[in-house]
């Protein structure tokens, strides 16, 4: 078995013992292969996949910015374990794979429906002002993402090569140990602001690109 394997059954084990959310120490006791720096969606995808982070309705609260009211997250239901950290970093992965598939499939649709009328100009404008809006937001997004998670296996592998340097073969990181606002942003900022910032926004933009797709689909459907 080779190291990437290794990690694999250990990391699966430690995502199995976190479905229990009365365990307060899931112990990392082997560090992050670099494969998976260099292909974050795959470890996001390959681990978190069944469990990503959820925003509820009472998560939420209503914030004055620049004279609007927004929905914010309550500071005390943001991420604050490393484990935490990968379920909210794997939300926003689906949610841009999501907004990826239908900007591709309205694209396609409107490129296949340019030339006739099945389309109303007005829904092919909707459709087409939304795709563009959704694809400038996939493009800022995806990066910050990319980034953070990053910044997040190489600050984890950091700790767990000290832990082990001074403490010996049986240290440990505890994956759901409670890390503070403070040091969350101290070590992933600015990418870790930018992506709360832009939650509300981007969850709101993958639902109307969805809505564009199956309105746009159902007129075709109905001619």
């Amino acid at each position: 078995m080779d190291r990437v394997e290794e990690f694999d059954a250990h990391f699966s084990s430690l995502i199995e013992k976190s479905k229990d959310r009365s365990l307060r120490i899931i112990k990392l006791e082997k560090s992050i292969p670099e494969v998976y720096q260099k292909d974050i969606e795959l470890f996001l995808k390959k681990f978190f996949e069944k469990d990503p982070f959820e925003f509820k309705p009472e998560d939420l609260e209503d914030v004055m910015v620049n004279g609007k009211v927004v929905k914010q997250v309550k500071l005390d239901r943001r991420p604050s374990t490393y484990l935490s950290l990968f379920r909210f970093l794997e939300l926003y992965r689906q949610q841009l794979f999501s907004i990826k598939e239908d900007i591709s499939a309205l694209s396609q649709i409107i490129k296949k429906e340019k030339a006739s009328y099945k389309i109303q100009d007005s829904l092919k404008s909707s459709a087409l002002n939304e795709a563009l809006s959704a694809g400038r937001i996939y493009k800022n997004i995806h990066g910050l993402v990319q980034n953070l998670c990053i910044k997040l296996i190489r600050q984890i592998n950091e700790e767990l090569h000290e832990a082990l340097s001074t403490q010996g073969k049986d240290a440990f990181i505890n994956l759901r140990k409670v890390i503070s606002e403070v040091y969350i942003k101290s070590y992933f900022n600015p990418e870790y602001d930018k992506l709360f910032v832009n939650s509300m926004f981007m969850l709101a933009v993958s639902k109307k690109i969805r809505s564009e797709r199956l309105q746009i689909l159902s007129s075709l459907e109905n001619m």
